[in-house]
């Protein structure tokens, strides 16, 4: 049996089953096609395959992160082939790849936040992207939840509304002040469409321009650092520990299927806050 595109559209559709973003399905499908297609399973199917993989990805100066990507999702690639197509594979567990170390989570401080509030407002645009800030910044949902989301869905009266997340599990997200700037931009709207945040040309809003227009809100704030949709997602996470909120709630509200997740990726506590929280610990004391 050779890797032909039948069987990456077959692995596609196993992933997708799975849960798996469709970002996700798309960048494991693509290391499929890049390294493997119409190579026999047999070939893939053996330590000696991966091992000449790292070495060609060391070769062209790959990072650690892309190198372990690509690993990652042929070994995904083997099990599919396991449990659909019922062949014997090699032991996964046995291939290893280092990680690179997690970096340190990169959010805004409050200062940063109010010179993106500070900017004016002159159309409808200006409104819709500064609405779209405040709507990741207040929730901290992630930008392919909040694109997905349609008017209609959103309780303006308990101020919430229920999105779904990765692994198509639903949570509800509560909006704060983000509510009242909605309802200003759905005033100034002329378009009926049920997305929430829409084009120039009046269909939804795509991922790729969304990341632009909160890259351009940073610049035009003149902040230091480039800002984009995640930041402000952890941002949320960072801001919540930093107002007391255990990490099982926010595990809650951010949508993570286990609390590693959040400790690890999402929150960081500063030096002041420690400063802070062990003069309040000696207090007590």
């Amino acid at each position: 049996m050779n890797i032909d595109l039948e069987l990456i559209e077959e692995f596609k559709k196993w992933l997708d089953a799975l849960g798996l973003s469709k970002d996700s399905v798309i960048s494991y499908a693509s290391t499929v096609r890049s390294f493997c297609f119409l190579k026999p399973v047999a070939e893939v199917n053996d330590k000696k395959f991966f091992a000449a993989l790292r070495e060609i990805l060391k070769e062209r100066n790959s990072k650690l992160a892309t190198i372990s990507r690509h690993i990652f999702a042929l070994k995904k690639f083997l099990v599919f082939l396991s449990e659909e197509k019922q062949l014997p594979i090699i032991n996964i567990f046995s291939i290893k790849c280092r990680k690179p170390p997690k970096p340190s989570p990169i959010y805004l401080e409050k200062e940063e936040i109010k010179l993106v509030r500070k900017l004016p407002i002159r159309s409808r645009f200006d409104l819709r992207n500064r609405v779209l800030f405040e709507f990741l910044l207040l929730t901290g949902c992630r930008i392919s939840e909040c694109l997905n989301i349609n008017w209609q869905e959103i309780n303006f009266t308990t101020n919430e509304v229920t999105i779904t997340g990765k692994g198509n599990k639903s949570r509800v997200v509560f909006l704060g002040s983000s509510n009242e700037w909605i309802k200003r931009y759905l005033a100034k709207r002329n378009n009926t469409a049920s997305a929430l945040f829409l084009n120039q040309y009046g269909g939804r809003l795509q991922r790729q321009a969304a990341t632009v227009l909160i890259r351009n809100l940073g610049e035009k704030a003149n902040l230091t650092k480039g800002i984009y949709p995640h930041m402000l997602r952890t941002t949320f996470g960072t801001w919540m520990i930093r107002a007391g909120v255990d990490p099982r709630t926010l595990q809650e509200m951010m949508g993570h299927e286990d609390i590693e997740t959040t400790l690890r990726h999402y929150v960081s506590v500063s030096y002041d806050h420690m400063r802070l929280v062990h003069s309040q610990f000696a207090k007590i004391l």
